[in-house]
Parts: C-alpha cells; structure tokens; sequence
C-alpha cells in the first residue's frame, strides 16, 4: 500500500517532534540532577570528609567573637593495658602524633616482676604516619569533590534550548559534563578508600623489623626491647617486642608472618638488614578511640554518597547514550 508524500511529511514531522520532546524530557531531568541533586550530594559528601579529617587531627571547629571559624584542640587520651596487665600505657593523640606517652611493663620473665616505667622525650612527640597519610588522602579527596562542584557550576551558563538541533546539543553538553562529574567522583572515592586503607591495613607494616611505628623513650628503653604505636582501625596499638638479634638465621624457627597477631610472633624470626630478629616474647595492649572510630564512620558515609551521585549519573549518561544511538539510528 502506497503513501502520499504529504503522508510521509507528516509522520516524519510527528517523529521528529516526539524526538524532540523526549531530548526535552531527558535534558530537564539531567539539568536537575545536575542543579539539585548533585549539588547536595557533593556538599553532603564534603560535610563528611571535612568531619573525618578533624576527628582524625583530634581537632573542632569553633567560632570566635566575629563568628570567624578556628580550630580547638581536641586530643583523644587513650589509656592502654594488656589482658595480663603486664603492659600498661597512657598517651595522648592530637594532630597525627603521639603525645604526654608513659608505660610501665612488669615482665615476669623479662624483669622477674620488678616494674618499670618510660616516658616520651619531653617536648617530643611521635608521628604516626599512617594517620599523617589518611589525613592527606582524605584531604585530597575533598578537593576532588570540591573540582566535582566546579563543573557542576558550568551548566548554569548553558543557553536554553530552541531548536531540535539546539536540545540535541544541550544533551549532549549536560551529558559531558555529568560524566565530567562522575570522573572527579571516582578519583574523590579512590583517595577515600586509600585513607582508610591507611587506618584500617597498617598491621602488615608494623613488624619488629620495620621501622614504622618505632617510639624512642626516656630512659631509653633497653636494647633488646622494641616498642611500637599504631591505629588499627579505630583502636590505638601498643606493642612491645623482647627481642634477640642473631648473626644468621637461627636453626628451626618459624618467619614472622605480615599482619599477624602479637601472640602469633613470639617464636618467630625475620630479617632485618644483615642480620636477624628473634621475637622472644611480644605484648599488645589496644584502646577504642571513639574519635578515630567516628572518623571512619564519617569517611563511610561520603562514601555511600559518592556512590549515589556515580550510580545516578552513569544511569542518566547511559540513557543519554541510547538515545543519541537511537537518534542516529533514525536519522
């Protein structure tokens, strides 16, 4: 059956203004994702990220007099203390460092019962490098959400659009940009997950043998004693090793294992540098830190919320990609 050419006009014309409203439909929904959700969930995700990283510092944010912001300090005490009461400490984080720290060990088989108590250097502190590390990621982070909200910003100066040709470019612009969003999303949700590897996998690296996590006392502690400090998650660590150095490696004994549990390490022996350790015996005394558990809660939650802008993002670009196939399609 033949169609008259007028026919054929006038569905090609209700084709293209379906088209055309449909590009209409998708554009007003990625302009309001991109000028109402997106927008709230960057701001919901920096609001998390800047929480993190002064809970991580051990630090608040008040105002003063002018109502301009400045930091308080807020260093976490923590209070230390193995299951058999053998090692004992007590130290304050603030800013990534270890302050005011003390320790008493009575060691049965070191010291046959006799207590003895070290302190920190006066006016020293102890770094902690892996919440040095999990600050500037997270830090970083921020800032790539902060570039997310930049160009975001650009839709605004998008002209309206009047023509089919007009909304075609529209959607695609609005498009570019949501997958610009999703990029500075995606590097902003890596350096999350790397600041919390940094509180969460720091175990692997504190054996005897490395140098992470080593505290130098005053009375220096004796030679054949290592001690060590680190976050395990939310919980603060203290170690302490009774070591032995031997020239080669001794007959029979087991390696020390990455990441094991300090019961897991007496026994054991490892490398270091030209000679090697023994692990005679090895004491843990560990403390919830609420502020650090808070921080990871935080840095949980900007990434939920970075998780939510991807999903919705790529959801809308991959609709927009359809279309666009479809649109070509018909052309």
């Amino acid at each position: 059956r033949s169609t008259s050419p007028a026919m054929e006009a006038m569905e090609d014309g209700l084709e293209a203004a379906i088209l055309q409203q449909e590009r209409l439909v998708m554009c007003s929904e990625l302009e309001s994702f991109l000028k109402t959700d997106v927008p709230h969930l960057l701001k919901q995700s920096i609001s998390f990220l800047e929480a993190a990283i002064h809970r991580m510092r051990c630090v608040s944010v008040d105002t003063d007099l002018n109502g301009e912001p400045f930091l308080v300090d807020r260093a976490s005490m923590v209070f230390l203390e193995s299951s058999d009461r053998e090692l004992v400490g007590s130290l304050r984080l603030s800013e990534g460092h270890v302050n005011d720290f003390d320790i008493n060990l009575r060691l049965p088989k070191y010291s046959k019962g006799t207590n003895l108590h070290f302190s920190i250097a006066p006016k020293s502190s102890h770094l902690l490098i892996q919440v040095q590390a999990a600050i500037h990621d997270a830090e970083r982070s921020s800032d790539e959400v902060a570039k997310a909200s930049t160009i975001r910003a650009a839709t605004a100066s998008l002209p309206p659009p009047t023509s089919p040709s007009s909304s075609a470019a529209r959607l695609s612009s609005l498009a570019a940009t949501a997958r610009q969003v999703i990029r500075s999303c995606a590097a902003a949700k890596r350096l999350l997950d790397l600041s919390r590897r940094h509180m969460e996998d720091w175990k692997p690296l504190v054996l005897p043998s490395t140098p992470h996590g080593w505290i130098r006392m005053d009375p220096p502690l004796p030679s054949d004693l290592l001690l060590q400090v680190y976050m395990d998650g939310g919980q603060c660590v203290l170690r302490l090793f009774h070591i032995q150095v031997h020239n080669k490696a001794p007959f029979g004994k087991a390696h020390a294992v990455v990441g094991a549990a300090a019961s897991k390490l007496k026994g054991t022996v490892m490398p270091h540098k030209t000679r090697w350790i023994e692990v005679v015996d090895a004491y843990e005394a560990r403390s919830d830190v609420a502020e650090m558990h808070r921080a990871l809660n935080d840095l949980e939650s900007a990434r939920q919320s970075l998780d939510c802008l991807i999903d919705s993002a790529e959801a809308l670009c991959a609709a927009v990609s359809h279309e666009i196939v479809l649109s070509g399609a018909d052309a």
